[in-house]
């Protein structure tokens, strides 16, 4: 984890380490001081609290009297025997828990086994009071259809891992999207009603790699959530590329609204923001998902590197108890890499709510 202070005055952090499926904090880490605009680097402790000898699996919850910034690094490496080094790196942000109380969150592209690449899901629970909250993935094929329900309780601070190659029932070549969601809970015979609490989500996305496992691609993006979708009419794609350093994008464009089809448009930019492309105008009809691959794009050369745009051009309202339900675009966009390493990336993209 790469923490940076980012307010005005010095502040201390407590790091709490949970391990998935215990009931409480295993272990606090406390970094004494930080100063404005410090940072710093930490690894999981190897403490015989976090059982420093075996796998290790959890999550942390972070604190501080002034506002953080941080980025969290999976990497690969020989630790513990039977271990080896696969090649990979996954980052991701640390995300903070917000008064909106997020209890729905997207991920916007999951594979299992498709083409060599499957993922996993973290979903933490990171409320304030003490309370555990149940959550379930809704898990949806290209065309938006609902082919699996899974659902498990997740303490407070806790996390709980949803591991797509371990669900054999989304079958082999699964491509699609997952909706995430806290549920609201009634305490029968008291019938006392407690909110769902809020929750984050982060999705890794891992394949390739030797017949020995090495070399392996992998990436992970922050799942968004329900607050975020609402009414974004622009989508910023900061990063594109074509066969650039041995890396070409592929970017999973998704409506997550029951109730709208929307009408797009992809916009394709160089450096200097002049568009070199822009791609036909299409519709997409509620959850569905359009998946676009700059390798199959031909107005886009070999060794371009720029950005891009998607805009929400029009949109048609289908539900009659819903007459303006909003916008809900989103975009994951995966930089496959072919050279050695891992040299594959993953992000969101970044929604602007411009109508």
């Amino acid at each position: 984890m790469v923490i940076q202070k980012s307010g005005q005055e010095c502040t201390s952090v407590w790091i709490y380490y949970r391990q998935q499926g215990l009931a409480a904090f295993a272990y606090a880490q406390h970094i004494e001081s930080l100063a404005p605009g410090e940072s710093l680097r930490t690894r999981v402790p190897a403490v015989p609290q976090l059982n420093d000898t075996d796998p290790w699996l959890g999550a942390a919850y972070i604190t501080a009297g002034e506002p953080l910034g941080i980025v969290v690094d999976q990497t690969s490496f020989d630790l513990y025997p039977g271990s080896y080094d696969r090649g990979t790196l996954l980052s991701h942000r640390a995300q903070p828990w917000k008064p909106q109380n997020d209890t729905t969150l997207y991920a916007d592209l999951v594979y299992r086994q498709f083409s060599g690449w499957s993922a996993s899901i973290q979903v933490q629970n990171v409320s304030q009071s003490a309370l555990p909250t149940f959550v379930t993935v809704d898990f949806m094929n290209a065309s938006g259809d609902e082919i699996l329900f899974l659902g498990e309780w997740v303490d407070r601070g806790g996390s709980k891992t949803f591991y797509l190659p371990a669900i054999v029932d989304l079958g082999l070549n699964y491509l699609g999207a997952a909706v995430i969601r806290s549920h609201d809970q009634i305490d029968y015979p008291a019938n006392y009603e407690s909110a769902g609490q809020p929750i984050v989500a982060v999705v890794d996305l891992k394949g390739g790699g030797d017949a020995e496992g090495m070399d392996a691609q992998g990436g992970s993006y922050n799942a968004h959530s329900l607050t975020e979708k609402e009414w974004v009419w622009n989508i910023a794609l900061s990063f594109l590329a074509k066969e650039y350093q041995s890396m070409t994008s592929m970017i999973a464009i998704r409506n997550n609204s029951n109730c709208n089809m929307i009408k797009l448009l992809v916009g394709i930019t160089d450096q200097a923001g002049t568009v070199v492309s822009q791609l036909d105008e299409f519709w997409l009809q509620p959850n569905r998902m359009r998946i676009i691959d700059l390798a199959n794009i031909g107005s886009v050369t070999w060794g371009w590197v720029g950005a891009g745009e998607i805009r929400v051009i029009g949109a048609k309202q289908l539900c009659k108890d819903a007459p303006n339900a909003p916008v809900m675009p989103s975009a994951v966009v995966v930089m496959r890499g072919t050279g050695p390493g891992d040299t594959t990336g993953v992000y969101e993209g970044i929604p602007v709510n411009i109508p």
